[in-house]
């Protein structure tokens, strides 16, 4: 389940700019930990000890979601056309995820090509933190 989540290094960068969305789990000292005691963690939660050494843990979801929705920026994985094509050519599985940035302001950053759909969104994600 810990792949849903974006990893640690995002998770503090995104809290650096801003993001402040009700999450299910954190990073503590950069550890990921499910938040038991609430379901609902955000980086602004005053009663949580030790604020300084955690941030929320976003699911991909919520980073593109909150990404379209405070930025007007477009954030999604594509699958390469290619590996479709190989998939019907050979019969077994050769997906391959290309990420794409769309930014109302600077137009349109794609990424290279990625095994998996999450390194795909993590690169975009990445990208799309320098234009904010």
């Amino acid at each position: 389940m810990k792949n849903l989540f974006v990893p640690f290094d995002i998770a503090e960068y995104l809290k650096k700019k801003g993001f402040n969305e009700p999450c299910i789990a954190e990073y503590y000292r950069g550890v990921f930990e499910m938040n038991k005691s609430t379901n609902e963690y955000t980086n602004s939660n005053p009663n949580h000890f030790d604020h300084d050494f955690n941030c929320s843990a976003p699911m991909y979801d919520q980073v593109v979601n909150w990404f379209r929705e405070k930025h007007n920026v477009i954030i999604e994985a594509r699958l390469e056309t290619y590996s479709l094509s190989a998939f019907k050519q050979f019969g077994e599985p050769r997906f391959k995820f290309k990420g794409f940035i769309f930014c109302i302001n600077t137009g349109e950053y794609p990424t290279e090509t990625y095994e998996t759909k999450e390194d795909a969104l993590m690169k975009a994600i990445t990208i799309a933190l320098k234009l904010i």
